[in-house]
């Protein structure tokens, strides 16, 4: 019986975010009606998107936070505040694993913006990789059209007359 308790109380916060997150994640198609999208797209980063609006970055954010919640209320449940040196101490006793959850949305937002920051350079290598091979088509293009100019136009008879 515990084991189901833990399980669901582990389960519950993250089902929701993602729930909550897929239920505003569809695209709408050619006849204006709106799609879901798998769910399976909340955990992929968009390059072409700036990071707040990367549904994976958020839910780094709100799991972390709801799991502080859930597991801070059970912590702190049938406590009264204590204001002095004791109850401090005793505080921190209690709320070790609560405080320890929060702080798992710092490395995990900072994971996924480094995440998608790669992401963004891949993107952006290819994108350069693709302008410097137009680059390099004109230019040499360019290169070729000044040096026939440097020959007379009719060089030779044979190769004139057929073209």
């Amino acid at each position: 019986m515990d084991f189901a308790i833990l399980a669901l109380l582990i389960m519950v916060p993250a089902v929701f975010v993602i729930a909550l997150f897929w239920s505003q994640h569809y695209e709408i198609d050619e006849s204006g009606n709106k799609r879901l999208k798998p769910v399976t797209t909340l955990f992929e980063l968009n390059a072409m998107t700036g990071a707040s609006n990367q549904k994976l970055l958020w839910m780094s954010i709100v799991i972390p936070f709801l799991y502080f919640l859930e597991f801070g209320f059970l912590a702190w449940w049938g406590s009264t505040p204590d204001y002095s040196a004791k109850g401090f101490v005793e505080f921190l006793r209690i709320s070790s694993l609560p405080l320890g959850l929060l702080s798992l949305c710092l490395p995990l937002s900072l994971l996924v913006l480094r995440l998608h920051s790669t992401k963004q350079t891949a993107e952006q290598i290819n994108i350069t990789r693709v302008k410097n091979n137009a680059d390099a088509f004109y230019a040499h293009r360019k290169a070729m059209i000044e040096y026939f100019a440097l020959f007379p136009e009719k060089i030779h008879r044979r190769v004139d007359r057929s073209f």
